[in-house]
């Protein structure tokens, strides 16, 4: 994850626009369809003032304090999603949530992770043009059913080894207290938003023509 961890004051966490995959290089993956996730903030009181760097942003829009999935995603054949935990600034956790898949998904289908305002990336298989979008996906909470239908992992660590878990009894993400639903980080005030709900896209493509000369 390219996430900052010893602070919310990081571009990661003021970006208001990615394509879903704001990875270091060296996690780049064919597979990767999407990194979503939620911020709890573990009753703490948020940063005063937010200002990243080079970023003139000022606020943090978060999905959830607690881990979620979101159907339209996870139903479709050979995806599956991998929750992680890290710490932030020692009191704070961002719990990340992956999605995998086999087969190639349709850039249309695209997701808007952390609560991000749009999707923006290149369009698929053309350098000169951009493919943005907005779309709100359901967020569901309840996990077990999904880890039911292996459709749903989670990494764990033991003695300094991270592994890949799927068993139901081991699943250390239920019951987290926290908000379910977005809410927004702005001047040290917490603003509680309302849940989505599941809505048809708006895409826009932009082709841009290099100059001559």
């Amino acid at each position: 994850m390219n996430f900052g961890v010893f602070t919310l004051d990081a571009n990661f966490w003021l970006l208001d626009y990615d394509s879903a995959k704001n990875v270091s290089p060296e996690s780049i993956c064919p597979h990767l369809f999407a990194l979503d996730g939620a911020l709890n903030l573990q009753n703490n009181p948020p940063p005063p003032k937010l200002n990243g760097f080079k970023m003139m942003r000022f606020k943090i829009t978060m999905a959830a304090e607690v881990p979620f999935v979101k159907p339209r995603i996870l139903n479709k054949d050979g995806v599956i999603a991998v929750i992680h935990s890290v710490s932030n600034a020692g009191k704070y956790i961002g719990y990340s949530v992956s999605y995998f898949t086999k087969e190639k998904i349709p850039q249309s289908d695209f997701c808007i992770g952390w609560a991000r305002q749009e999707y923006v990336d290149h369009l698929d298989g053309i350098s000169n043009a951009t493919f943005s979008g907005k779309r709100s996906d359901k967020q569901d909470y309840d996990l077990i059913p999904w880890i039911k239908k292996e459709k749903l992992l989670w990494l764990e660590e033991n003695a300094g080894n991270i592994s890949l878990s799927k068993e139901e009894e081991n699943f250390s993400y239920s019951n987290i207290q926290g908000r379910k639903h977005p809410y927004v980080i702005e001047n040290g005030i917490i603003t509680d938003l309302s849940d989505p709900k599941e809505e048809p896209p708006k895409t826009e493509i932009e082709t841009f023509v290099p100059s001559v000369g």
